[in-house]
């Protein structure tokens, strides 16, 4: 197992940082309380851990000193802001909602910059990929031994069976589906740098469970970076000869196998269809955040909230499913944050897309997964949830890639 993980850590993919004992401890101590909310057999109650470190993280970070503030991230927190305070309903808590994000992105963004923080955001990413690896190729083999605790009693720890909602390991079957693609990137890169048999049997693991969460947007937004690679990445030695082939194989095993591992996606695929439409169950949700910002197109209706006559796209403890990370963007920050918001997104992807190095493209797949995913799924206001925290991290990463060239850093 050591070797195993020293190995994992060595990966070229992933930034060798200048960092202090402290920083690494602490990282590893972060990413392990933060993946264990995403599993779906530890039932300690964690989230409140998981708030009370990000404060203790950021503390540690604020006391090295050397700090920088981003100014295009402070302004876009006072847009996120501003949106808070003019909320149209108490019911969704903007104000305390808003504030737990600014404690939980403070720490994954940009917005504070320093050799200490961005030591500590690169550990924590390349800790959370690999600890997400063996989730991810344990929620395979649970497939195939009925192992699936995406539902869980609340008295007992009972693992249920479910054709429909696969999760494995993971809590859930939506957490299952992107999460797993990230890990297929992190054995993609890595096959196409060291070309190694073992490395494409490990990507069909990952995008296996991928399809195995029946998740259309998480199999979409592991499709797209692969894309990105084939078509735009910049040819070093065989690597776009060497992707094809992986592919190639890849597509082979899937004729012979898929039927099996796709049953949940295409019964979805087919329920969606039958009921009006290949998103149909996307599509209310998209029309209810274009028409909450038709009606309030400056600032939105509120940081984290959504019209209380969109009863479906709330819960009881305020809890909301926007369906979309970019329309929730709109409809609840308004042109305002949108626009900084977008600005934020063009940054990080200018800041990994001239450089070739095989960080960089690693990045660049990461980024492009999230953002893709973001599209069909409503998280990255939601500071709660580790999928808010991984995406405004990825999204970081890249612009961190950009200061760590510059100031030598790596």
């Amino acid at each position: 197992m050591r070797r195993i993980v020293y190995f994992f850590t060595e990966l070229p993919i992933f930034a060798s940082v200048k960092s202090t004992k402290v920083c690494q401890v602490l990282a590893w101590i972060f990413s392990i309380v933060a993946v264990a909310n995403v599993t779906g057999f530890i039932t300690l109650p964690v989230g409140s851990i998981y708030i009370a470190l990000c404060g203790v993280c950021l503390i540690y970070i604020l006391t090295c000193g050397e700090l920088k503030f981003n100014g295009l991230y402070v302004i876009m927190y006072i847009a996120f802001g501003i949106s808070a305070l003019l909320a149209y309903e108490p019911f969704f808590n903007s104000k305390v909602r808003y504030m737990l994000f600014l404690c939980v992105t403070l720490l994954c963004t940009p917005c504070i910059s320093s050799p200490t923080a961005i030591a500590f955001r690169s550990l924590v990413c390349r800790n959370i990929l690999m600890l997400l690896t063996f989730l991810t190729i344990g929620s395979f083999l649970g497939y195939f031994w009925g192992i699936n605790f995406a539902q869980i009693s609340q008295e007992t720890l009972s693992v249920f069976s479910s054709s429909t909602n696969f999760g494995g390991l993971y809590a859930h079957s939506m957490l299952l589906g992107p999460l797993s693609a990230l890990v297929a990137l992190v054995f993609l890169n890595t096959y196409m740098l060291y070309r190694k048999k073992i490395f494409i049997a490990l990507f069909f693991v990952a995008a296996s469970a991928v399809v195995m969460s029946a998740s259309r947007g998480a199999t979409l937004a592991l499709v797209v970076p692969i894309a990105y690679l084939l078509f735009f990445m910049k040819d070093r030695g065989d690597s776009r000869k060497n992707l094809m082939g992986l592919l190639v194989v890849a597509s082979i095993i899937a004729v012979f196998v898929g039927d099996r591992f796709a049953v949940g996606l295409i019964n979805k695929q087919q329920n969606n269809v039958e009921a009006g439409g290949t998103f149909n169950s996307r599509e209310s949700k998209w029309d209810n955040r274009l028409q909450e910002f038709e009606e309030n197109p400056i600032f939105g209706i509120g940081f984290c909230a959504v019209d209380l006559q969109h009863y479906e796209d709330y819960n009881d403890a305020g809890g909301v499913e926007p369906g979309s990370t970019h329309l929730a963007i709109l409809s609840m920050t308004g042109l305002v944050g949108m626009m900084l918001y977008l600005i934020v997104l063009f940054v990080s992807y200018r800041s990994v897309r001239r450089h070739e190095s095989v960080v960089a493209n690693m990045r660049m797949c990461l980024f492009l997964t999230m953002i893709t995913h973001a599209i069909f799924e409503g998280y990255a206001l939601f500071a709660g949830g580790f999928l808010c925290f991984m995406y405004w991290l990825v999204i970081g990463q890249c612009e961190d890639y950009k200061v760590m060239k510059k100031q030598n850093l790596l």
